[in-house]
């Protein structure tokens, strides 16, 4: 474990910016401390003229972590298969794709070393991919199992259709 040294916060060995603050860590392997006492660095610190876009990137400035791109479409396609789900099982197929992004993004994240977050968007989405796949496939059961009474509604209703519109005629 190694500390930041701009907040203190406890962060994993293998991260590249503080979870906590966004501060880069020297990917070089030099130590932390060295960032303060470079001549780059001290120009910029303690200054509070300098707006944050006159710093250099990487060096003690706040770096904003970026959502996985896969992790936010998984989510939001998980949304589409739980909606979609009950319209004839048509929401099993986004939720296949959201099952499958949603793991991918899952281990970018992962891999990421601390470098990306959506890590709870991809969860959700591979949970509402997974449940979007269920509900779409039992109305896919349950319409082949009945598709004897829905062939028979339909005959009923097209022979009410027919009288219908025989009478509008007369």
């Amino acid at each position: 474990m190694k500390q930041c040294p701009k907040c203190n916060y406890s962060c994993e060995d293998s991260d590249v910016i503080c979870k906590n603050c966004g501060f880069l860590f020297n990917l070089d392997g030099s130590n932390i401390k060295d960032q303060f006492d470079s001549p780059r660095e001290t120009q910029y610190s303690n200054s509070a003229s300098n707006s944050s876009e006159n710093q250099p990137f990487g060096i003690n400035n706040q770096y904003s972590l970026q959502n996985n791109g896969l992790a936010i479409a998984a989510f939001v396609l998980g949304i589409i298969a739980v909606v979609f789900a009950c319209c004839d099982g048509i929401g099993a197929i986004p939720g296949i794709v959201a099952l499958i992004l949603g793991i991918i993004s899952l281990r970018q994240i992962n891999n990421s070393r601390g470098a990306q977050k959506g890590k709870n968007l991809a969860i959700a989405g591979i949970i509402m991919g997974g449940v979007g796949i269920l509900i779409g496939v039992y109305f896919i059961v349950v319409l082949i199992a009945n598709r004897g009474r829905i062939a028979d509604f339909m005959q009923q209703y097209s022979s009410l259709i027919q009288k219908y519109q025989s009478s509008s005629n007369s």
